[in-house]
């Protein structure tokens, strides 16, 4: 069969009373009426029935699927799951699809997934395609369930004994401010020196404020940004006074009052032109936001919603995020060591598909997702390498987008892209040392001695410099490491090569 896609919320209040009179176990005031459809089924089954679903793959990942993945998981004994990830398999419509196949019976021996990388494949003979691909998989409950080709598997399943998760580092996950109405709190560097050339106190109070969109690996495009680039920081976590603003920025919020004003929580209109019901103040950000120091401190910053996964290091620039993006914090972990991780093709083979897939082949990386996912600890030894190995990368880039906006020649983009490699195949020692030093492959021997000089507090220009030393080094054709970066896919084919490729933007 093939349920229709409705959401739940679409309907009126009396259906969603009658289903919830029902008992359905999948039902959910943000689901689909397709879940359901999966629970009637099986309740319109004999014992020993078959049935087979083609519907909507996004319960797989999605919030609203949680309640489905339970009772597919240990309601009835669901045989096998074909997952058609992105392709379209319907001509205009635009759906996302999987294939479901379950007997109304106990739950007996592992549950058979199989991804579809090649959908062409998979439509002219489904049934051959899946039994070439699948993986048994024995571990799903209402968790997201991820289905990956069997190299995938694998990999994944070596990389995750080794992991902790997120949620047990010692690390703190915060998304960024939402002010309720930008058009007032987001200025451009015109306003900004305007502002604090009429009162030198301003500068305090305007920080700035990096979208998620212009977050990029090892890099920020908040240089290029043509849109407000500075924020106006009204917290109300800071107590502030109206009579204590500085006039510019007073008198600026004040010609957005009306949208700026909290609806009143006695208030009983239709159409509320301001902002909504909080105990914030009209002329500060809507949110709390009581963590507001962290954003002052070293921090990991990546967008909610992404197509590429990147992930940057802020140790100097003190960005202010907004609300489409997140910080990564800790006191005591090594966030270098993590950026390098989380950027690294190694995260992206084994770990994007566990976050949701939106429209337009971007992902969805909210905490809840983020906190779920293991990663490996490093040794004090590698933490340090990575500590100089991504200040480095990052300094490198920061100089090739300088040189763009200058018109220059791009050696600091050809060290950026040369750097990235060399933390790629460090992150992938952490995982595999055994093996990579048997084909010697190993890397981080070689690196180490390249960074001893360098000194992390320098300028940003020293650190672009070392950069570019470290790379007229290290990429010489009579230099181990980049006769190893070489080396990599032809000496590794089954696994480094497996990651490099899957792992790839």
């Amino acid at each position: 069969g093939n349920p229709p896609y409705v959401q739940i919320q679409k309907f009126s209040a009396a259906h969603k009373a009658a289903w919830m009179a029902q008992d359905f176990k999948t039902y959910g005031a943000t689901a689909d009426i397709y879940c359901l459809f999966y629970e009637r089924g099986v309740r319109l089954l004999k014992s020993g029935g078959h049935l087979s679903f083609i519907t909507s793959n996004k319960w797989m990942r999605a919030g609203y699927g949680e309640k489905l993945r339970q009772y597919l998981a240990k309601d009835v004994a669901t045989q096998s799951v074909m997952d058609f990830g992105m392709a379209q398999n319907f001509g205009a419509a635009t759906t996302y699809t999987c294939i479901v196949q379950l007997t109304k019976r106990p739950i007996f021996g592992p549950i058979r997934t199989c991804y579809v990388a090649d959908d062409k494949a998979a439509m002219a003979n489904p049934r051959d395609y899946f039994e070439k691909n699948a993986v048994p998989v024995t571990d799903l409950d209402e968790s997201p369930w991820v289905v990956m080709s069997p190299e995938r598997f694998r990999i994944k399943q070596v990389v995750e004994k080794q992991g902790v998760r997120l949620d047990k580092w010692a690390v703190q996950i915060n998304y960024g401010i939402k002010t309720g109405y930008n058009e007032a709190f987001y200025i451009s560097t015109e306003q900004r020196d305007d502002f604090i050339a009429q009162d030198p106190r301003c500068e305090d109070l305007i920080v700035p404020l990096l979208r998620g969109r212009y977050v990029d690996r090892y890099a920020t495009q908040w240089a290029l940004a043509e849109d407000e680039k500075w924020m106006i920081k009204t917290l109300p976590a800071l107590d502030l006074k109206l009579s204590s603003l500085p006039n510019p920025i007073r008198q600026h919020l004040k010609k957005y009052r009306e949208a700026l004003e909290p609806k009143p929580s006695d208030w009983r209109g239709t159409s509320w032109q301001g902002r909504k019901s909080g105990t914030y103040q009209w002329f500060e950000t809507q949110d709390p936001i009581i963590y507001h120091a962290d954003f002052k401190k070293t921090k990991i910053i990546y967008p909610n919603m992404t197509k590429y996964l990147p992930f940057y290091l802020d140790t100097a620039e003190h960005f202010f995020i907004n609300d489409k993006a997140f910080i990564l914090t800790s006191e005591t972990e090594s966030l270098a060591y993590l950026t390098a991780a989380l950027n690294s093709t190694l995260f992206r083979c084994c770990f994007r598909d566990n976050f949701p897939e939106l429209l337009g082949n971007t992902y969805e990386v909210r905490k809840i997702f983020m906190d779920t996912i293991p990663i490996k600890k490093p040794t004090a030894t590698q933490a340090t390498v990575f500590d100089t190995l991504v200040p480095l990368v990052q300094a490198a880039k920061a100089s090739a987008q300088n040189q763009k906006l200058a018109g220059k020649k791009f050696e600091f983009e050809n060290a950026g892209a040369f750097l990235e490699q060399v933390i790629d195949a460090c992150v992938m020692e952490v995982y595999f040392a055994d093996h990579m030093a048997e084909k010697r492959l190993g890397l981080l021997a070689h690196v180490v001695p390249l960074l001893a000089s360098v000194k992390l507090q320098a300028s940003q220009a020293k650190l672009a410099q070392a950069a570019l030393d470290f790379v007229a080094t290290a990429n010489d054709s009579k230099h181990p490491i980049r006769n190893i970066l070489i080396r990599i896919p032809a000496d590794s084919p089954d696994l480094l090569a497996v990651i490099q490729r899957e792992g790839k933007v």
